[in-house]
C-alpha cells in the first residue's frame, strides 16, 4: 500500500522534470552547433588559442543550458500562475513575442549594417537563444502582475495574503534565472571579446561593458513589472492588517510597530536594488564588464 501511494507522487515528479530535460537538451545541441561551426569556420581577423577556445566552449554551453532551462522555467510558471488565478495570456503573449522580435530586428540590423562577422553572427545566435528563455520568464512575470491586479476584493483576507506571497515568491524566484542569462552571454563575450597580443580589440572591453549595462537594465525593467503590481497588493493589504487610527498615543506606537511589522512580513521594506542583488548572478555582468576593463588597463 505504501508503494502504491507513492507511485503517484513519483510520476509527477518525473512529469515534472520532462520539460527541463528537453528544454536544457534543446539549448546544449544549440550550443554544440555554434562550437561545431567555430571550428569549421574561424573567425577572420584573427584566431585564438586552445585555451581561449576552451574556456569560451564551456561558457557557450552554459549560455545554451541556460536558455533552456530558463525557458522551461517561464513555461512552468506560467503554469503555476494559471494554478492561483485565471487570466487572459493574451497580452502577456504579446508583450513578450514583442520583446523577442525586437531583440530579434537588433540582432539582424546589427549583422547587416555593421558588417559583423561570422563570429559576432555565432554570438548573436546565442544571445537570440537567451533572449527567448528571457521572453518566457518575462512573459511569466507578466502574468504575474496581471494575476496580482485580478486579485478579487470580495476574497477572504487570508485568501488574499496567500495568493500574494505566493505570486510574490514566484516572482523573486525567477530573478536568478534572469541574471544568469545575462551573465553567462556576458561571460561569453567577454572571452571572446579579450585583447590579446594578435587581437588587440581596442573596442572590445568597451562593448562588454556597454551589453552588461544593458542587459542588467533589461533584468531590473523585466522584474519591475510583477513587483509594481504586488508592491500595490502589499500596501493595500498592509493597510487592511495594520491599520494606524488610534488616538491614544501609547495605542498608536503599538500599531506603528505593528505595521512595521507587517511591512516586512510583506516585503515592502526591501527596494528594488536590495532584490536585485540578492540575485548573486545579476551582479555577474558588471563585475565581468569592469574585470574586462581591467585587462585591458583602461
Amino acid at each position: 500500500m505504501r508503494a502504491q501511494r507513492a507511485t503517484p507522487r513519483r510520476d509527477a515528479r518525473a512529469r515534472s522534470l520532462v520539460a527541463p530535460v528537453r528544454c536544457g537538451a534543446a539549448g546544449v545541441l544549440l550550443a554544440v552547433a555554434v562550437l561545431v561551426h567555430a571550428r569549421l569556420y574561424p573567425a577572420e581577423d584573427c584566431g585564438v588559442s586552445d585555451a581561449e577556445f576552451a574556456l569560451w566552449s564551456l561558457l557557450v554551453l552554459g549560455v545554451g543550458l541556460s536558455a533552456g532551462l530558463a525557458s522551461a522555467r517561464g513555461l512552468g510558471a506560467r503554469r503555476e500562475v494559471a494554478r492561483i488565478r485565471a487570466i487572459a495570456w493574451g497580452p502577456p503573449n504579446a508583450i513578450a513575442a514583442i520583446g523577442l522580435a525586437g531583440l530579434a530586428g537588433l540582432l539582424v540590423l546589427a549583422q547587416v549594417v555593421g558588417r559583423e562577422s561570422t563570429a559576432s553572427a555565432r554570438g548573436a545566435v546565442l544571445t537570440l537563444a537567451a533572449g527567448v528563455g528571457g521572453a518566457l520568464i518575462g512573459r511569466a512575470g507578466v502574468g504575474i502582475a496581471a494575476a496580482q491586479d485580478a486579485a478579487p476584493t470580495s476574497a477572504g483576507l487570508g485568501a488574499r495574503v496567500a495568493d500574494h506571497l505566493l505570486l510574490r515568491d514566484l516572482s523573486r524566484a525567477l530573478l536568478p534565472w534572469l541574471g544568469s542569462l545575462v551573465a553567462l552571454t556576458t561571460l561569453a563575450l567577454g572571452v571572446a571579446r579579450l585583447p590579446t597580443d594578435a587581437c588587440p580589440r581596442p573596442d572590445g572591453p568597451v562593448e562588454v561593458l556597454v551589453f552588461g549595462l544593458v542587459g542588467t537594465a533589461l533584468v531590473a525593467g523585466i522584474h519591475a513589472i510583477p513587483r509594481a503590481a504586488l508592491r500595490r497588493a502589499a500596501t493595500e493589504l498592509r493597510d487592511l492588517l495594520a491599520p494606524v487610527d488610534a488616538d491614544d498615543a501609547d495605542a498608536l506606537r503599538a500599531q506603528l510597530r505593528a505595521r512595521e511589522e507587517t511591512e516586512r512580513m510583506l516585503g515592502l521594506t526591501t527596494s528594488l536594488l536590495d532584490e536585485l542583488q540578492a540575485g548573486v548572478w545579476v551582479a555577474g555582468p558588471l563585475l565581468t564588464a569592469l574585470a574586462g576593463l581591467a585587462v585591458s588597463g583602461l
